[in-house]
């Protein structure tokens, strides 16, 4: 151990514990813990924030005979930095139920482990620590754990939520930790894009809508409540295209699927009707273009569909939503119609070429 800034949530408390030990009896913690104890100072350990206007200390070195002079922390600093690192450990973990979801303003119901109070501590408090007390990405460029508490705020309790610390994988963890706190996935929000997405929107309100209005009763596992699902589609097919995939497979249950249909896979309105309608292919329903619907008779919601992504030579994607007959299992036809195609036909080629 060298600077307590090396710890963090249960290790702080593990330090804590230690240093509440050394304090009591010096002879019953290990050699190299008690050295460490011993020249323990706050601007030596980097812990207490510089007074406004002024720099760090430059830690000097203690000679072994001075040991005993050397100013250690106080029970109460220790305290309030082992609180503030649990404080920051549990806006990582719970900051979900502090964000601001509600596009129409309805406060979060939030949860006490979001307050400072709850460990006692105080903006005062917070403002007299180092920002590395709390670590990550939000204490780069803060001067105290006060602003670096503002940082992971913003990040874990904003317009988006993540909640990730049921992930077993400590490297999936790090990594996904790491793309919250450097804005990987982050886009300021632009004029263009608001009114391209209220398009979208609209394409999905009103298409159900009219079918709600103009066959009713009749069963369809509509998108509503989901609505974002298929902006989200949108947004991902065109990450596709840009890292260069040549196909997705895409596997979903029956809810929403008929919207995804038309306006992802850009199935003619007019298909999905006339089954709504229970009229027949050769009836006048033509599939043209570079849609692949098939027509095999069953349900509506149960249907898939493959869609080309450009023309002629200059084809970027082909999607295919794969036909789904159960309520249950939507997961692995999705893994089979992935993995035959790709083992067979292209088992050389890097793993993207396919999702």
């Amino acid at each position: 151990m060298q600077n307590l800034e090396r710890f963090y949530g249960p290790n702080a408390g593990y330090v804590q514990e230690l240093y509440e030990r050394y304090q009591q009896d010096p002879a019953s913690v290990d050699a190299a813990t008690r050295a460490t104890f011993d020249s323990w100072t706050a601007e030596d350990a980097g812990i207490i924030a510089s007074p406004p206007g002024t720099g760090p200390v430059p830690a000097k070195p203690v000679p072994a005979e001075d040991h005993e002079d050397t100013p250690a922390y106080s029970r109460t600093q220790v305290v309030k930095i082992v609180a503030a690192s649990t404080y920051a450990h549990a806006i990582r973990e719970k900051g979900h139920l502090g964000a601001h979801l509600d596009p129409l303003g309805s406060e979060p119901i939030g949860d006490p482990a979001l307050l400072p109070e709850t460990y006692g501590l105080s903006q005062a408090d917070l403002a007299q620590l180092s920002p590395r007390v709390v670590g990550g990405h939000s204490a780069e460029g803060a001067e105290n754990a006060l602003e670096a508490i503002a940082a992971l705020k913003r990040m874990y309790s904003g317009t988006i939520s993540y909640e990730f610390d049921q992930v077993k994988s400590s490297d999936e963890r790090r990594w996904l930790r790491d793309a919250v706190g450097l804005d990987l996935y982050h886009r300021d929000p632009k004029v263009a894009d608001a009114r391209k997405l209220l398009k979208r929107l609209t394409q999905v309100e009103v298409f159900e809508r009219y079918i709600h209005q103009n066959y009713t009763g009749q069963k369809r596992f509509s998108i509503e409540g989901i609505d974002m699902l298929v902006p989200m589609l949108d947004e991902i097919i065109s990450g596709a295209i840009d890292s260069e995939t040549k196909e997705v497979v895409i596997g979903m249950a029956h809810r929403g699927r008929l919207n995804v249909l038309a306006h992802v896979l850009g199935k003619p309105y007019g298909a999905i009707l006339a089954e709504f309608a229970h009229s027949k292919h050769e009836e006048g329903v033509p599939l043209t273009d570079s849609f692949g619907f098939g027509w095999t008779g069953d349900v509506k919601y149960h249907l898939g569909a493959e869609h080309l992504f450009g023309e002629g030579a200059a084809i970027d994607l082909n999607v295919i939503l794969s036909p789904n007959p159960s309520h249950l299992e939507f997961v692995n036809p999705v893994i089979g119609a992935w993995r035959v195609p790709h083992k067979r036909f292209a088992p050389s080629r890097a793993l993207h070429y396919k999702m």
